[in-house]
């Protein structure tokens, strides 16, 4: 059985076998496959390659540029609550000290603003008012701190539980 038992099929007068096995013997054949395998064209299917090769890096890349520059979505502006209006302005610490330390802080300033920035003193950061019961800011160096508030008014009290036991209390004012 040559050619794994294709040239001699036992097909009805042998017909396909036959003609398989004479197209695989024939020149055209050996010719076609010679052709196919680069013996006549090495360059092609490597230059092919390169084309397919060129083309997928092209695509991803493209892919790659328009995912990272789309246009970013607008965040929506959240409507200031009753606390977060009352908080903007100017105020000074009256009474408190930090817990951790010791240390006074009676006649610091603290500056809420109402694009979310605040400044106490030397620190800078953003501020988001949550559940109309407290202020978190996070300063421009990563330092996050939560308040608890009061608001009376023009009077202020911002209370800080530590994570020593201890409480921050301050008393503040507000600057006119």
């Amino acid at each position: 059985m040559a050619y794994g038992g294709l040239a001699e099929s036992r097909l009805p007068g042998g017909l396909y076998g036959g003609i398989i096995k004479r197209w695989i013997e024939s020149e055209k054949w050996g010719g076609l496959m010679a052709s196919r395998c680069t013996a006549e064209r090495p360059g092609k299917t490597a230059q092919r390659w390169g084309v397919v090769v060129s083309v997928a890096l092209i695509l991803l890349a493209g892919l790659l540029l328009t995912g990272c520059a789309g246009a970013k979505a607008e965040q929506p502006t959240a409507t200031p609550s009753a606390l977060a209006r009352e908080l903007i302005g100017k105020w000074k610490i009256t009474e408190g000290t930090l817990a951790k330390t010791g240390d006074s802080v009676a006649g610091q300033t603290m500056e809420f603003r109402s694009d979310g920035t605040f400044t106490w003193e030397k620190r800078e950061g953003t501020y988001s008012v949550y559940q109309d019961v407290g202020v978190k800011m996070v300063s421009t160096y990563g330092e996050e701190l939560s308040y608890d508030i009061e608001l009376n008014g023009d009077t202020m009290r911002m209370t800080h539980g530590t994570n020593c036991g201890k409480l921050d209390d301050f008393k503040l004012e507000r600057i006119k």
